[in-house]
């Protein structure tokens, strides 16, 4: 299909009418344009437009008023066309609109088409035409022979101002500028956006009638769901590495700035590059900054979008696409992920509308007439057919490889400027060196997760952030190991060129290379500083030594491969040269060549030379022991060297089987402080060198050994240190003598004190229970695991204060001997008794709840706590003998439940009745069946209505039943007349007896 202007399609339509063709097929969902183009040309061919639609069938071009009625059959095509070949057609141009619609399925309107283009062939030709218009371009295969296809290009240049000018009053400028900002739009909608901005209907336009067409322009483009307006502001230096890449398209950019000019010089204009590579490498950036670098509107196509489900779709969904980039253009296309557009073209089962697809794009990109420059980009480019990969198609393939290290410096610079943070600040190097196999946006994830450790912690963004960060983000090399690599075999064997520029070999050459049958090529690889560590696993068993040897001195040689050579053993000859070098290797594992330290395998040659190289780990490792002096003298020149893990005196300091002599260095004021403090905290220190650093000057070396396990002659030298953190780390110290914890227990300082309770020493906290401090009782009193003597002496303590906070304050009361519980629910001070019941209840016999019963000091309240609702007959009488009615009251209810004492029950009856006070009897009417005459009557005869009411409300004898209704209360009257029926009384009478005789059995 043939895509025009609204000027050529009028010429093209003309000439090929005046020619004698009779069908044509228009795609174009500009239906008011087109009309106007059919219009001129009818007017150029003399010829009447005839128009039929789907809406209404035979309708007038002008007005599209139906013609006729003819019901449903003026919407089949069909039959719409079966009185036109009676009619007279000589000078008419039969125009059908929604043509895909009227032609779809329907076999009789295609065929009746193709006989009507066969008649105006015969006899009409020149004179009259059919012209089929669709939105979507979809032409039967019957009528592709006798029909002619075409498409009306979107407005450009000349004819949007001349649209423009039309209409409104505009500086000339500033229409040229209109005009291109309305590029890509329809005429309808160019008519819409510059309503928009004449919002006062002035008939002029100024300036800000552009920022009003360039918004409406991107919700038109974003609407159609294909294509989407990116706005990139971006420099060329905020891509970090691709130094050709950036190269190619700054020279390409030059070009684009002054299109005229070069086309006038031979050079055509710039067709597009395609990118291919890893994830996460640039790719996406590099299209981004190419439009901002060429100063051209960014338009990115959706593949995912571009194909539809229905037939035909997503080729007019490509066709749309492209054909709206070539009306904006000058401009960018980006193709993000090309290859999901055209996967399954190198099977043999690829689909017909891929294959369609495919035919289309390479089309367009080979006859474009607009000044588009296409980006495309792909993950996998062995999934993109052939013939997109030839020369001509794009001006360039390049690949984007793993940064090297170069550019991650520059991609770690970008970010940290990015996020305001100084370069400068950080040891970029080291960093990139820890980056090695990330992508650019591996590292950016890392500098996010940084920055977001930093903030959370409220400190700036450091080196152990980023070192932390690198550190857990796992990198695109590794989680996509196999993938990885059979992209970089394929950017070798398509001889893709690089975008990054390398002083040596790239990672995809070194891929090839390794396996080259020269030895000195396979040593080059060996040698290079970024080869993957991959390669150099297959090169350390290569057949050649000098290959081999360059392997285990790489810097990067990876640590399973030491680790097999270390684990080997020294050997002879060349095994021992290579068990040499993975024994020096700074990435050797330091747990091995401990095991062959202590196993003798390293002879004392090698040992100096591991010593000059990675001492710290050595000389920290249990196995060194230091033979003879010869290891003393080479580590005493070497004292100042500092590496991670701080010098190597501390390094020395650390190991647990360092030697006597060592120790005393290590312990007198010729070795560091830091130092001092390490062999402080070691184990296997020596008497001699404990007692030396008991008397250091620097008191943060006392704390240290403080807190180690020492003779009691060193804790008591400790005990009366002048510096009191000495005394509290020794206080805290869990090897403490009994008679040194004593000493500190009356130490001045109340710090030392409690941290002896902290620790939980026992005899630290007997002694502790007279200290007047009273923050120290209280942490001993709340200390959750107390000695039973601490018990014992607060119980025996002259001060009821103290024993009085110490029931109200401790923690529980679990671990308190049965008989300091006893002697406290006895003290002579009531409080503690009080406080003692309530809190320690639940341990409580009911022997010692029976005998606080009648401890009239306690308080009911208290009292009340001791009764369970299930007490024994021992406490149940002790209830009954109480003094206190709410007790006795609580008595009686416990006899409920108990049968033997329900005749002693009823006999007591009416004592209880006759208090004046109100709970009993309250309590006896809820509970208990009152049947006898003399209870009743008694009641009846209570001093509060409410005891009286409630009696009504029971079955009681009639004579009682009859006074209560004479009431002077109405509450207790209204209760005495709703009361229960002779018959339910006499039921309920007899329930009752019977109760009561279960009771006295």
């Amino acid at each position: 299909m043939t895509t025009l202007t609204r000027q050529r399609l009028v010429d093209e339509l003309d000439a090929q009418i005046r020619a004698g063709a009779t069908g044509f097929y228009i795609q174009s969902n500009e239906e008011e344009r087109l009309d106007e183009v059919l219009a001129e040309v009818c007017q150029l061919r003399s010829l009447q437009p005839l128009e039929w639609n789907r809406g209404y069938g035979w309708s007038r071009f002008t007005t599209k008023l139906p013609l006729r009625d003819e019901g449903e059959r003026a919407f089949d095509l069909g039959a719409a066309l079966e009185g036109i070949l009676d009619d007279g057609v000589d000078g008419r141009l039969i125009v059908v609109k929604h043509a895909q619609l009227g032609l779809a399925g329907n076999g009789v309107a295609i065929a009746r088409l193709k006989l009507l283009l066969g008649r105006l062939g015969q006899h009409h030709a020149g004179r009259a035409a059919v012209v089929l218009v669709s939105e979507r371009f979809d032409v039967p295969a019957e009528l592709d022979a006798r029909l002619m296809v075409y498409g009306l290009a979107l407005p450009r240049g000349a004819e949007i101002e001349s649209f423009i000018g039309s209409r409104y009053s505009v500086a000339p400028a500033l229409l040229q500028r209109l005009a291109v900002a309305c590029g890509g739009l329809s005429q309808a909608e160019i008519r819409h956006a510059l309503s928009l901005a004449d919002t006062e209907s002035t008939g002029r336009l100024d300036e800000g009638a552009l920022a009003v067409v360039l918004k409406q322009k991107e919700q038109v483009i974003a609407k159609g769901g294909v294509l989407e307006m990116v706005h990139a502001e971006l420099k060329v230096d905020e891509i970090g590495g691709l130094r050709n890449l950036k190269e190619w398209l700054e020279r390409r950019a030059k070009v684009m700035s002054r299109l005229p000019e070069a086309a006038s010089f031979g050079v055509q204009p710039p067709k597009g590059v395609l990118i291919a590579g890893m994830p996460g490498c640039g790719k996406s950036l590099t299209a981004k900054v190419t439009a901002s670098l060429f100063g051209l509107p960014l338009l990115r196509l959706d593949i995912g979008s571009l194909l539809g489900k229905y037939v035909g779709e997503s080729e007019h969904n490509m066709r749309r696409a492209l054909q709206t980039a070539e009306a904006i253009s000058p401009c960018v296309l980006w193709i993000d992920e090309l290859e999901k557009a055209f996967v399954g073209m190198g099977a043999a089962n690829a689909s017909e509308v891929t294959s369609r697809l495919l035919g289309y794009f390479l089309t367009w990109m080979q006859e474009k007439s607009g000044a588009v420059f296409t980006i495309a980009t792909a993950n996998d480019i062995t999934a993109l057919p052939p013939e997109l990969l030839r020369k001509g198609r794009f001006d360039e393939i390049f690949y984007v490889g793993f940064p090297d290290t170069a550019e991650r410096v520059d991609i770690l610079r970008i970010h940290l400027r990015r996020r305001h943070q100084n370069p400068d600040d950080f040891d970029l190097d080291d960093l990139a060196e820890r980056c090695r196999g990330y992508t650019g946006a591996d590292m950016e994830n890392a500098i996010n997760e940084a920055m977001v450790t930093a903030f959370v912690n409220g400190a700036p963004l450091g080196a152990d952030h980023l070192v932390a960060a690198i550190e857990h983000t796992s990198p695109l090399r590794e989680t996509l190991r196999d993938k990885v690599g059979e992209y970089e075999a394929a950017f070798e064997k398509l001889k893709l060129t690089p975008a990054s520029h390398h002083e040596g070999l790239s990672i995809a050459q070194m891929i090839r290379q390794a396996d080259d049958k020269n030895p000195v090529n396979r040593l080059e690889v060996a040698r290079s500083r970024e080869v993957p560590e991959e390669v150099l696993a297959r090169l350390a068993t290569d057949a050649d030594k000098e290959v081999r040897m360059a392997v285990f001195e790489h810097p990067r040689c990876p640590e399973s491969v030491l680790a097999e050579r270390i684990s080997a053993g020294a050997g002879h000859g060349e095994d021992a040269e290579l068990f040499a070098l993975a024994c020096l290797h700074k990435r050797a594992p330091i747990n091995l060549l401990e095991r062959q330290l202590v196993a003798g395998s390293i002879d004392d040659s090698l040992l100096y030379r591991l010593l000059r190289v990675t001492p710290q780990p050595l000389l920290r490792a249990a196995g060194y022991r230091g033979r003879g002096s010869q290891p003393f003298e080479h580590i005493e020149n070497h004292w100042p060297y500092r590496g991670r893990k701080g010098t190597i005196m501390e390094s020395v300091a650390f190991n647990t089987s360092v030697s006597e002599d060592l120790q005393w260095f290590l312990s007198s004021q010729h070795a560091s402080i830091e130092a001092r403090r390490t062999l402080a905290k070691n184990r296997g220190r020596t008497s001699d060198a404990t007692r030396r650093l008991s008397q250091d000057p620097e008191a943060t070396v006392r704390v240290a050994l403080a807190h180690a396990s020492l003779p009691v002659e060193i804790q008591n030298r400790l005990a009366e240190d002048a510096w009191i953190e000495v005394r509290k780390a020794l206080a805290g110290n869990r090897w403490l003598d009994p008679d040194v914890q004593r000493k500190l227990a009356s130490d001045a300082n109340q710090g030392v004190r409690l941290a002896l309770i902290e620790a939980g020493h026992a005899d630290a906290m007997v002694a502790l229970v007279d200290d007047p401090d009273d923050k120290v009782f209280d942490a001993l009193t709340r200390h959750d695991s107390l000695p039973e003597a601490v018990y014992w002496k607060v119980a025996d303590c002259v001060n009821p204060a103290r024993r009085l906070y110490f029931v109200e304050h401790l923690r529980d009361g679990y671990g308190m001997p049965a008989g300091v519980l006893d002697r406290l629910i006895q003290d002579a001070h009531a409080p503690v008794r009080r406080v003692a019941c309530r809190r320690f209840e639940r341990h409580l016999d009911d022997a010692q709840r029976a005998r606080l019963l009648y401890d009239t000091e306690l308080g009911d309240d208290v009292r009340l706590t001791l009764v369970d609702p299930f007490v024994s007959e021992q406490l149940i009488w002790a209830l009954l003998d109480s003094e206190s009615p709410k007790l006795r009251a609580v008595g009686y209810q416990a006899l409920e439940h108990s049968g033997e004492l329900g005749e002693y029950f009823y006999k007591s009856l009416p004592s209880l009745v006759n208090w004046q006070n109100g709970v009993v009897p309250r309590e006896l009417l809820e509970d208990y069946q009152i049947f006898e005459i003399g209870i009743q009557t008694l009641l009846a005869d209570h001093d509060d209505p409410k005891i009286r009411e409630r009696l009504a409300a029971r079955d009681v004898d009639e004579a009682i039943r009859t006074r209560l209704q004479e009431d002077l209360i109405d509450t207790v009257r209204a209760a005495a007349a709703a009361g229960p029926s002779l018959s339910e009384m006499l039921s309920l009478t007899q329930k009752s007896m019977s109760r009561v005789l279960g009771r006295m059995s």
